[in-house]
């Protein structure tokens, strides 16, 4: 498959534009000393724990470099003005002169070069420097209270690598925003749907420990009320795993794992399934974890095997002990395409394959992953040979 290439932000355009140093008077030696100064800067910057620490970090590398006056302003979020986040080389007037009159920036690529000029001549002013350069993007902008060809390179370098380190966190903030109001919807709706769900189940109870039934009105009665408790179950699941890892929540004791997984999967069959799964379990595994979290994560696993193969196909269950390590891996004929691997343990993912209903959520996966990472475990998916494999690593003990 051809991939067509991403487009570059203003960040990245600073290192990808860049002319060889040799072409603006620079020696090799000299080259690749920047090359290596801004490598390992860049990572600084990205390492950092704030983006204030990040804007710490360009300003020491460029005032180290050139013992000239530095400023940089920042924005953290589209939108924002830039402020001046970081100095080196300027006084206690000059600092507060340059906060003064120089506050609020448009972002660079916004200046016109009228502007710009304007922007660095002002810098020049209350600095004391008779050439400054500048250079900057989305969300930074550098003055240098200096002027020749390597000082402008150089901070093209450090801007560029410092615009693309807070473009990425800009982007996580983002993300962790959206993720949270998520989760706390989801929680709600799982809340607000646990309480009917557990009410009809108990007066399906009542009329079946009361009521004057006959053979096939009891058993389907019996099977809509345990449909009733595992969605009951699916639905505390989400109440825990939805909006936290759930680490906190874990109610850890030895449990024997071939035990849990006959549970978690007699959980979850109907009468219909029940000679589809094939279990081959070595017994004697403990392992120290939450049995009804655990339980509820294989049970999902189980589940999208079997939505997602032939109804006439078998899925295959084992347990087998690998050092201190306890591996269940479960089995469906099949193929998942590589295009949905990567995202198969993400919200809502569904396969394109099986038999599953367009109304299953798609967050069986997603839960079981949180839950067996909850336990220090990891989960993966493997294709071969046309069959599909689940694999859960649990430590041992």
């Amino acid at each position: 498959m051809v991939m067509s290439s991403p487009s570059l932000s203003e960040g990245d355009q600073a290192f990808a534009v860049l002319p060889p140093m040799s072409s603006v008077g620079i020696s090799g030696t000299r080259e690749e000393r920047h090359s290596v100064d801004s490598l390992v800067l860049f990572r600084r910057m990205l390492d950092a724990s704030t983006s204030r620490r990040a804007a710490e970090a360009a300003a020491d590398s460029l005032f180290a470099r050139f013992g000239s006056p530095v400023a940089i302003w920042m924005r953290e979020q589209e939108g924002d003005s830039a402020q001046m986040a970081e100095c080196r080389g300027l006084n206690a007037v000059k600092k507060a002169a340059v906060r003064r009159d120089m506050r609020d920036l448009a972002t660079w690529p916004d200046l016109s070069d009228q502007a710009r000029d304007a922007l660095k001549m002002q810098f020049g002013r209350i600095v004391g420097s008779t050439s400054v350069q500048a250079a900057g993007g989305r969300f930074v902008t550098i003055l240098v209270g200096k002027a020749d060809a390597e000082t402008q390179l150089v901070l093209d370098m450090v801007s560029g690598g410092l615009d693309l380190t807070l473009t990425c966190r800009a982007a996580l903030v983002g993300l962790k925003r959206r993720e949270e109001e998520f989760d706390t919807a989801l929680a709600w709706t799982a809340h607000e749907i646990k309480g009917p769900l557990l009410a009809t189940k108990l007066t399906l109870s009542h009329v079946l420990s009361r009521g004057r039934l006959d053979q096939a009105q009891r058993r389907l009665l019996s099977r809509s009320e345990e449909t009733l408790e595992r969605l009951a179950g699916d639905v505390q699941h989400i109440l825990c795993w939805a909006s936290s890892d759930g680490t906190g929540a874990l109610d850890r004791k030895p449990i024997d794992l071939a035990g849990l997984i006959r549970a978690a999967v007699s959980w979850i069959l109907t009468l219909e399934e029940q000679e589809r799964v094939i279990l081959d379990l070595q017994e004697g595994i403990e392992i120290h974890a939450d049995g009804t979290h655990l339980r509820g994560a294989l049970a999902n696993v189980v589940r999208n095997a079997l939505d997602y193969s032939d109804t006439e196909s078998e899925v295959r269950v084992s347990l087998s002990a690998h050092g201190s390590q306890a591996v269940v891996a479960v089995t469906n004929a099949g193929s998942l395409p590589s295009c949905e691997r990567a995202a198969i343990f993400s919200r809502f993912a569904r396969g394109s394959a099986g038999t599953v209903k367009p109304s299953a959520s798609g967050l069986g996966l997603f839960i079981s992953r949180r839950v067996v990472q909850a336990h220090s475990g990891r989960i993966s998916v493997e294709c071969r040979g046309g069959e599909t494999t689940f694999s859960v690593v649990l430590p041992r003990g």
